[in-house]
């Protein structure tokens, strides 16, 4: 949901760009790797964004201390879409009534 603007319960309404989603993300490659550590014998999952990019996450005590709050960049959407458009940024949504 590349730009779109909204918000959730932890955090403000913001519009999600590529930083943003490539921040929330690092979740899942801790959760991955972690994964990785607990179960030696399976194959670990494949996400292919992380490919592409070459990025790479090691589940760890840093890693914790690292994803403190991380819920502050929840990516929350309900059934209605939210558009970007500056003129809306003093409420922050432009709701899509089709």
């Amino acid at each position: 949901m590349l730009d779109v603007c909204s918000g959730g319960v932890h955090n403000a309404t913001a519009v999600y760009d590529e930083a943003r989603i490539r921040d929330r993300s690092r979740m899942i490659g801790y959760g991955i790797d972690a994964r990785r550590q607990r179960f030696t014998n399976e194959a670990p999952y494949v996400y292919k964004p992380f490919l592409k990019s070459g990025e790479h996450f090691q589940w760890s005590t840093n890693a914790k201390e690292a994803i403190h709050d991380y819920n502050l960049l929840d990516l929350v959407f309900d059934s209605l879409s939210y558009l970007t458009d500056p003129s809306t940024h003093s409420t922050g949504l432009n709701r899509i009534t089709n």
